[in-house]
């Protein structure tokens, strides 16, 4: 129920190194039929980053999400995340099931299960938070935009490509370092018992080329009651940006959808 609302309000959450501004290519063209607020993730899109590393965790980022919709009188909408986002997007979710219509889930995992693996991430994210620290930001930004997962964006215009790299530049190395020893996926407790309970519409989005992502989605999918995985063909990790009008008439049939 949406209480007969004339546009619904849609929050998105960014990936990391990105920020609010990420979603403007895409929201200009949804305001249409939803309310879009975007919300920098703690670190990002600011000029004075927490040097705490406990600022940085799902849980204060839960709790920060929560704060700044009760301070907006936001008592309900809809969530959308990206990667890193849509973990966030999604802790929220089980925590908070009461406060959304529904949930937009792009491009990202319910978490890792196995202990291992959890911990071989964990190393991982330290090795990379270790690099950022030991080098500049330009270093970390050219190594993080070649990562194999990112590949397909090689085909947008350059101009685009050397905007999001100047945006990535602004980043605050302390915080992306605080960001994968706080919040990477490692350290992320899985979510996956808890998706059976999500009972309000979701919509989960991957790219064909994002074999690993598109995986896990289905697995998502399989266990969600109300559930549309939408998998892009020739798109990679980040849909939004390779594929934006597909994007909006995706969530524009999502939010729509939920509206009437």
């Amino acid at each position: 129920m949406t209480e007969n609302l004339e546009k619904i309000p849609v929050v998105f959450l960014h990936g990391f190194t990105g920020s609010g501004d990420d979603w403007m290519s895409v929201i200009k063209d949804l305001d249409d039929v939803c309310d879009p607020i975007t919300i920098n993730l703690v670190g990002h899109g600011t000029d004075d980053p927490p040097q705490d590393t406990s600022y940085y965790t799902i849980e204060e980022q839960v709790k920060r999400i929560r704060s700044i919709a009760d301070r907006v009188s936001l008592d309900k909408f809809v969530l959308a995340g990206y990667s890193m986002g849509g973990r966030i997007a999604l802790h929220f979710a089980v925590n908070h099931p009461d406060r959304l219509y529904g949930l937009i889930l792009e491009s990202t995992t319910a978490g890792i299960e196995d202990d291992d693996e959890r911990k071989q991430r964990v190393a991982s994210d330290e090795e990379l938070a270790q690099f950022i620290e030991s080098n500049d930001i330009t270093a970390f930004t050219d190594r993080w935009m070649n990562l194999p997962l990112f590949a397909s964006q090689s085909r947008l215009p350059g101009g685009i490509r050397e905007e999001i790299r100047a945006k990535k530049l602004k980043n605050s190395g302390t915080a992306l370092a605080n960001t994968l020893r706080a919040a990477g996926t490692g350290q992320m407790q899985p979510v996956w018992k808890h998706l059976p309970e999500l009972t309000f519409p979701v919509l989960l989005i991957t790219g064909s080329i994002d074999e690993k992502f598109t995986g896990i989605n289905k697995r998502m999918a399989s266990k969600l009651p109300d559930c549309s995985h939408k998998i892009i063909e020739d798109t990679g990790h980040n849909v939004h940006l390779e594929q934006p009008d597909l994007y909006c008439r995706i969530v524009k049939e999502f939010v729509s959808a939920i509206r009437e």
